[in-house]
């Protein structure tokens, strides 16, 4: 019985990962999130568009400061590394550690920069 309550709530994780990923940019205006809130005091217009896309694909698994989802989605604070960022953007990835697999997001050459780079920055 377990296992089944296991598995339907990893069936649920997933399916929400894959549509929230893909999916169209969600409204946060009754949630006053967070994100909005402190980078926008701290951010400079270099970040706008890597934020606006953070928010519209990433946010929901990685959540709003970059802290993931402990045991389900990874923290994407403190990546240094541009490339493997970029990589696991264009590719999708998935870990070991990590049981929900990250699909390939299908952006722009420009947003995938700009939230490659807006990652990076999360500390």
């Amino acid at each position: 019985m377990k296992k089944l309550a296991y598995l339907f709530a990893m069936l649920f994780v997933f399916s929400f990962a894959f549509v929230s990923c893909g999916g169209e940019q969600a409204t946060d205006e009754a949630t006053g999130d967070s994100l909005t809130q402190e980078v926008t005091e701290t951010a400079t217009a270099d970040f706008s568009k890597g934020i606006e896309v953070y928010k519209a694909k990433c946010q929901v698994c990685h959540q709003a400061e970059g802290a993931g989802l402990a045991g389900v989605f990874p923290p994407l604070k403190n990546l240094k590394d541009r490339q493997a960022i970029l990589d696991n953007i264009k590719n999708g990835k998935k870990s070991a550690n990590y049981p929900a697999p990250m699909v390939p997001v299908p952006l722009t050459e420009e947003e995938t920069n700009a939230v490659a780079d807006y990652v990076m920055s999360l500390k």
